[in-house]
Parts: structure tokens; C-alpha cells; sequence
């Protein structure tokens, strides 16, 4: 090969994602990795809406109220 030609090359890498959450990479067209979209990537495609925190506490002033009063609170006058 002449030092003015450089050497291409074609590489082909498609990823197939199924319905039942499974994928199957292809390099070439031969497969190379499958798996499950939701246990075999880390991070998860789909995490959990909410990762628990074991060392998650309340603040010792915590009101567990729906509504809280405001002794300060003024209602505003209409202008009408």
C-alpha cells in the first residue's frame, strides 16, 4: 500500500431492542452482546421511580399536618 492511500474500512454495528425489554448487538452482523435492558445495564434503562435512602430521616421538627396555620398570614382586600 502506497503511504497516500489509507486503508477504510466498513464496520456496521446495529442494536435490536424486542418488545419484552431484551436487546441483541451486532457487530458486523454477527451478535456480540445480548441482554436485558432492564437488569443487565448500569445504570438501569429503567431505574426505580425512587431509590430508598436507609439513612433517610425526618428533621426533629417535622409537622406531619396537611394544613399548617400561619398566625401571620393577612387576607388581601379586594378592590372592588
Amino acid at each position: 500500500m502506497s503511504p497516500n492511500h489509507a486503508f477504510v474500512s466498513k464496520l456496521e454495528l446495529t442494536q435490536f431492542n424486542s418488545p419484552n425489554n431484551t436487546y441483541d448487538v451486532l457487530f458486523n452482523g454477527e451478535s456480540k452482546n445480548t441482554g436485558s435492558l432492564l437488569e443487565d445495564f448500569e445504570p438501569a434503562v429503567n431505574p426505580p421511580k425512587e431509590i430508598d435512602d436507609p439513612e433517610d430521616k425526618k428533621p426533629s421538627d417535622w409537622v406531619d399536618e396537611k394544613k399548617i396555620a400561619d398566625p401571620e398570614a393577612t387576607k388581601v382586600s379586594s378592590p372592588m
